[in-house]
């Protein structure tokens, strides 16, 4: 009466502990949720056996074909069932390099790990077969590559920077490796020379490899050279850092690592601009 709240026990349904250790509360509900307006799953049902990572192959697929890779590669290895396999093993490597880096025998086994169907009939020897191909037409696939970004990013050539790094190797190493000035810090391994030609928005150009024992000036005379030949230029600033003006599988590797880098660049620069995927 009045404020006062009065309570009335209208049935007793026991102990929530009792309910719950013979079953009578998921047998209530499971009968209340047939009045429900919403679909309700008992976790038992969801039996999950195994994840795939699939969103980083959506994004990157989109950016492998809009940028050309794919088509300049089908071009020069040849539009066939069987080099669409080294296609495939291509694509593998460079998205493994941009998200889980590993060897070759690790993406063997990494694909496995992700959603993508073209994948299930790699083998590791198509890994390596791919490399190959890397090596044989990297000039060509940078050519048409450059060519295709210039155009969708308005990029052009006439401020251009070079810088070198090195990275060693354990044991004997490939045919280009040699004892030489290390940037590792690594002076008692072998090492090959890497030089990275970049836009002055900061998007790769090219690349290029050289002996561990090659001098900074050396490898800056090379490209040089190379972006005059290769990209038909008449006149280029090229910027390096003071103290430089004073045939294996890795070079598919590092070709690999290169159109990577590619790919993120686009990526970044796509998210900047706030452009969507065609």
């Amino acid at each position: 009466m009045g404020n006062k709240t009065r309570q009335r026990v209208l049935v007793n349904l026991g102990r929530v502990d009792d309910l719950q250790n013979n079953g009578q509360i998921d047998r209530l509900i499971e009968s209340l949720k047939n009045f429900s307006t919403k679909e309700w799953i008992r976790k038992e049902a969801l039996n999950v056996n195994q994840t795939y990572l699939w969103g980083p192959v959506v994004i990157f697929e989109q950016l492998w074909k809009e940028l050309g890779i794919e088509r300049v590669l089908r071009r020069l290895l040849g539009d066939t069932d069987a080099v669409s396999d080294y296609v495939e093993a291509i694509f593998a490597m460079v998205l493994n390099r941009l998200v889980e880096p590993r060897s070759k025998r690790g993406v063997d086994k990494w694909v496995n790990k992700v959603y993508r169907p073209e994948f299930e009939q790699l083998s590791l020897h198509h890994y390596y077969r791919g490399l190959d191909y890397l090596e044989k037409f990297k000039e060509e696939v940078e050519e048409e590559l450059f060519s295709n970004v210039k155009t969708l990013f308005n990029l052009n050539l006439d401020l251009v920077f070079w810088d070198t790094t090195s990275t060693y190797f354990q044991g004997e190493g490939p045919e280009l490796s040699f004892y030489g000035r290390s940037k590792d810090h690594r002076s008692d391994c072998k090492q090959v020379v890497i030089g990275v030609l970049m836009t002055k928005d900061g998007f790769p150009v090219a690349h290029q490899i050289f002996p561990g024992n090659t001098a900074d000036i050396d490898t800056f005379r090379k490209a040089l050279e190379d972006i005059r030949r290769r990209f038909n230029i008449d006149r280029v600033i090229v910027v390096a850092d003071r103290g430089m003006i004073s045939k294996t599988r890795v070079k598919g590797h590092i070709m690999i690592c290169f159109l990577a880098l590619v790919m993120e660049t686009a990526l970044c620069r796509k998210l900047q601009i706030g452009s969507t995927f065609s």
